[in-house]
């Protein structure tokens, strides 16, 4: 939907583990999220994203429901996307948000990927970290990590993205 220079959308989507592979996760959650982009130059696209989910079940969850440390099944998370457009087919992008800001200790999100796309599809591959914003600074000295890690308040993952798209 065009808006204002840009393109605005909105997405639901339903997340419910089966029984099939390792069964790593057990989770059910409802996500909704409205998005904007536009693009800034030709070889540069802006994007902001927020998003809300609520977990009927987070016994194991994915990633992206870190430990809220309070009682709320519920998340509400902000993030952007920066792309540099290497050419018609070709990028790379960076995030940066942040995961549970209702959370007792919100989370620094980002991460860093390429892409490769066609007319029909999309393949993407690269990393994100999240790691609790209130206690960032840990990592840079051992007395604060160990007690920071103890009380729970420094929470981190690092983890492989990938990602296929079909559009038909």
């Amino acid at each position: 939907m065009p808006i204002a220079s840009g393109e605005a959308g909105v997405q639901v989507g339903y997340f419910k583990t089966g029984n099939f592979g390792r069964n790593n996760y057990q989770m059910e959650a409802l996500s909704a999220s409205v998005s904007y982009s536009y693009d800034v130059t030709p070889a540069y696209t802006f994007a902001m994203s927020g998003n809300y989910m609520y977990f009927f079940d987070e016994t194991f969850p994915f990633s992206l429901r870190r430990e809220p440390y309070n009682d709320q099944p519920y998340q509400f998370s902000f993030t952007t996307l920066h792309e540099a457009h290497l050419s018609d087919k070709m990028g790379l992008t960076g995030e940066v948000g942040v995961l549970g800001l209702n959370y007792t200790y919100p989370q620094l999100h980002f991460g860093a990927s390429i892409n490769f796309k066609s007319n029909n599809w999309l393949l993407q591959g690269g990393f994100s970290q999240t790691i609790t914003m209130s206690k960032a600074d840990a990592a840079f000295t051992q007395q604060s990590y160990t007690q920071a890690s103890q009380d729970g308040s420094l929470d981190f993952a690092v983890h492989p993205e990938f990602q296929f798209q079909y559009f038909f």
